[in-house]
């Protein structure tokens, strides 16, 4: 059996999410360009700014294994995506500011019905553990 914990996100947690994302995306960290933009489109904003919608499921030694993170405002998420972290995309390559545009206006699509949206990744060797269904109730509440 697995010994997991959820808590809330702390700042010392940063870099061991931002590898955990990586490697649910299938993205080595040494693919610099492609890992900054998985980063800067699925990991930074949400972690940096809104760090009270974030948990992480830990280990018995504390070490993150597993996230949940989101935004309750689709609009607030928008502004400061494009304003902070859609300029650093668009340096990255103009294919990556298109792609980047285009996962934005899939989210606006739903934003009336759905204006809140969630990223959830487990390490593989924590997958089919119960580990997001415990994630999960955490960032709802």
């Amino acid at each position: 059996m697995i010994d997991i914990n959820i808590r809330k996100y702390e700042q010392r947690d940063k870099e061991k999410v931002r590898n955990i994302c990586l490697e649910n995306a299938n993205v080595s960290p040494d693919d610099k360009d492609v890992a900054r933009f998985i980063l800067l489109m699925f990991c930074d904003y949400y972690i940096e700014q809104e760090p009270e919608n974030c948990f992480v499921a830990t280990d018995e030694n504390d070490e993150a294994v597993g996230y949940v993170y989101g935004t309750l405002n689709y609009d607030k998420y928008h502004q400061i995506f494009m304003e902070h972290y859609y300029p650093k995309i668009k340096k990255i390559s103009l294919r990556r500011a298109c792609e980047a545009r285009v996962e934005m206006h899939d989210h606006a699509k739903y934003k009336k019905d759905y204006p809140a949206h969630f990223h959830i990744d487990v390490l593989p060797a924590y997958q089919s553990a119960g580990i997001g269904s415990k994630l999960l109730p955490k960032l709802c509440d």
